[in-house]
């Protein structure tokens, strides 16, 4: 039910087909590319400007396209845009399909260098809008109070924004076992509940500071980016929260289980999503594995050093080191 038809209905049917003019409303922050944007645009309307291609009843048409502009130019989420040009299918080679990779994620259309003209601004979500404004000055502030390479790690490990942290660290982080700590996973969403829950709930009580928490959450998912690694720990942290308010003990195979299977409900092309295939193994290693392990550590220390000390030393190392060691980067699949 998710696959787009080949009919006029769908941004799609026109690829390869000539000339177009689309209007449509840029859905994602935009990336930098080139020495130009890169713009996720949601497609309203088509119009065909080649005689023999057909159009759609009303020239409503769904779906989105990946625009790349020219240098220079400065659009920003929300922005209604005409666009005239041809529409392309992504580069497809023996190792890499970039245009599956776009079409996993709902862009069925490739557009370089059209012409573009601002029709108007503000078209998108007023909630979104705003988030993606305080991401953008969040940003800002930490490239002018922290100078580089430091600036660039703060910024992957708060706001997910990788970008600007160089290869060789990148490479550092790998071969050390450390590049998790970059990520935005489990572990954010973990301190960004349990400090929200401990300040609030004696406040407003469990339920409401349970409900601030889960919104707290959302709202980070959404200020990081909403990739798919983020909202399976976000869901997973949300289960948790809901568990503890109703003083049930949480299960983290179920509620991994309980995640995956909503998250594929919803959006049933995430199994190409490398990111979400990285973040629901690294996870389920950690579930499968973390507990043995400290077990076995800790009959190992009540050998040599009596079970008091055990069971502290055997709880720091499990939390510290194995669960480490053992677990891999949740990340986002490059645009290659």
């Amino acid at each position: 039910l998710s696959l787009p038809l080949n009919t006029p209905e769908y941004i799609g049917y026109y690829v390869e087909k000539g000339e177009v003019e689309v209007l449509g409303v840029v859905s994602q922050p935009p990336s930098a590319w080139e020495s130009g944007q890169e713009l996720v645009v949601r497609v309203q309307t088509v119009k065909p400007l080649s005689a023999d291609v057909d159009a759609a009843e009303g020239g409503s048409v769904r779906g989105r396209i990946l625009l790349r502009t020219s240098p220079g130019s400065a659009f920003a989420y929300g922005d209604l845009l005409s666009i005239r040009g041809e529409l392309n299918a992504a580069s497809e080679s023996a190792a890499f399909s970039y245009k599956d990779y776009l079409f996993h994620r709902g862009i069925s259309a490739l557009s370089q260098y059209a012409r573009v003209e601002l029709l108007a601004q503000e078209q998108g979500s007023p909630l979104l809008a705003a988030i993606y404004r305080l991401r953008e000055r969040s940003l800002l502030v930490a490239r002018q109070i922290f100078p580089e390479p430091e600036s660039a790690l703060l910024r992957g490990i708060l706001l997910g924004e990788a970008s600007g942290i160089s290869g060789d660290l990148k490479r550092a982080y790998a071969l050390t076992g450390t590049a998790h700590i970059i990520a935005i996973s489990g572990f954010n969403m973990a301190v960004l509940a349990g400090l929200i829950t401990r300040l609030f709930t004696r406040k407003l009580g469990t339920w409401r500071g349970s409900a601030l928490a889960i919104l707290t959450l959302a709202f980070y998912t959404v200020l990081v980016g909403g990739s798919a690694s983020v909202l399976r720990a976000a869901l997973m942290g949300s289960l948790g929260i809901l568990g503890a308010s109703i003083n049930r003990r949480g299960s983290g195979l179920n509620s991994l289980g309980l995640v995956v299977c909503l998250m594929l409900l919803f959006n049933p092309h995430l199994p190409w999503d490398v990111g979400f295939q990285l973040s629901a193994a690294a996870t389920l290693g950690i579930l499968l594995f973390s507990a043995p392990m400290q077990a076995r550590l800790q009959r190992w220390l009540e050998a040599r050093v009596g079970p008091d000390a055990a069971l502290r030393l055997s709880g720091t190392a499990g939390e510290y080191l194995l669960t480490t060691f053992w677990s891999s980067k949740e990340i986002d699949f490059p645009h290659v």
